[in-house]
Formats: C-alpha cells, sequence, structure tokens
C-alpha cells in the first residue's frame, strides 16, 4: 500500500501589506528553521522541494470541503478566530484580499528555497504579508522531480493523512510560540483515490 502524507502548517495573523524580498526569504527561512527543520527533521531527508507559485490562502481548502462540520475542524477554526479577535465574515474579506493578491503568482523566493532536483517532501506557501503565511507540507511515496512543479500539480495523489497546527507572528514578524493543535483530525487516501 503506497500512502503520502501531507501536514497542514498555517501561520497566522491580519495585515496584508507589501513586503519585501528580504523580509520575505528571511521569513520562508524562519518558518523552516524554528517550525519545520526542528519539529519535523526526520521527515526532511536529504531534500525537499518548495512549490515555487502561491497558493490559496485558507486553513486548508481540502479541509473546508471534506471536513466542514468536523467538531475539531469547528475547534482550529474558532480557536484562531477568538486569538485574532475576528469574525468568519472578517476572515472571508482577508481571504479574498489575499488570494487576489497573491494566488497564482511566481516568486522566486519560493523557487531558491528548493534544496534538490527532486524529492518525496513538497512544501506549498500561501500569499504572504507582513506577518501572515500558510504552509502546507506534503510527503509522497515517490520522489517528484522539481521541473513537474508546474501551475497544473495535482498535490492530492495517494494523500495518506493530515496533521496541522497554527503559529502566530508578533508584530517584528518573528514566529512566536501560540499553538493551536489540530488532534486527530485524519484523512487517509488509497492510490485509486477513494477516502478511508
Amino acid at each position: 500500500m503506497r500512502l503520502s502524507l501531507f501536514i497542514l502548517l498555517a501561520i497566522i495573523t491580519i495585515s496584508c501589506s507589501e513586503v519585501s524580498e528580504n523580509d520575505e526569504k528571511r521569513i520562508f527561512s524562519e518558518i523552516f528553521d524554528t517550525k519545520i527543520i526542528s519539529e519535523y527533521p526526520e521527515k526532511l531527508g536529504d531534500s525537499y522541494l518548495v512549490y515555487p507559485y502561491y497558493v490559496d490562502f485558507d486553513f486548508n481548502a481540502f479541509l473546508s470541503k471534506k471536513l466542514a462540520n468536523h467538531p475539531s475542524r469547528k475547534k482550529i477554526t474558532q480557536d484562531v478566530f477568538s486569538k485574532l479577535n475576528i469574525d468568519e465574515n472578517i476572515f472571508s474579506k482577508i481571504k479574498e484580499e489575499i488570494n487576489q493578491k497573491y494566488k497564482g503568482l511566481y516568486s522566486k523566493s519560493l523557487y531558491d528555497l528548493s534544496t534538490g532536483d527532486e524529492s518525496n517532501l513538497v512544501f506549498t506557501f500561501s500569499g504572504l504579508s507582513d506577518d501572515l503565511v500558510f504552509v502546507n507540507i506534503y510527503i509522497y511515496h515517490d520522489a517528484i522531480p522539481k521541473e513537474s512543479l508546474d501551475e497544473n500539480f495535482d498535490f492530492h495523489n495517494n494523500l495518506a493523512s493530515l496533521d496541522s497546527f497554527i503559529t502566530f507572528l508578533d508584530s517584528d514578524k518573528r514566529i512566536v510560540k501560540n499553538v493551536v493543535h489540530d488532534d486527530g483530525v485524519t484523512i487517509e487516501w488509497w492510490p485509486n483515490g477513494k477516502t478511508k
């Protein structure tokens, strides 16, 4: 049985102003150093790839569709809204603004983060503001060639499971330790695409 693992990381705050290229690179690097490399070292292996296009800004589009009414999904959403002092309407406006600004755009800063020509590990990022980005981590059974990461790349083939947590950045765009962890939300996919 060949499975792949999908892990969602979401780093969330409110504003959507311009971010310099240097800040962009620093924030991405800090995410890898403080959250990914330190917490998932066994999954990094010898190399990883970073999808060079900004993806959808949301808690997780897959979760939104598949687990909209799941108690854990509702709890993590409400916990985040409470910490940010916002509601669903405000969040929807933020989402729309960021997606209009970033979604689908190519980023050399993202491209430059890849550490090899192929890997079982692929990261995606949403549009980045002064203090906000969503990060998806996909782990596949077979290595993915870097050149296949185009605008039409299918991320959900053989999706095995999902783990998600949300971390907040402070006003200096540094990662802080406020974490909302999604306990036990798991999606398993078999090679034929059916959900377990």
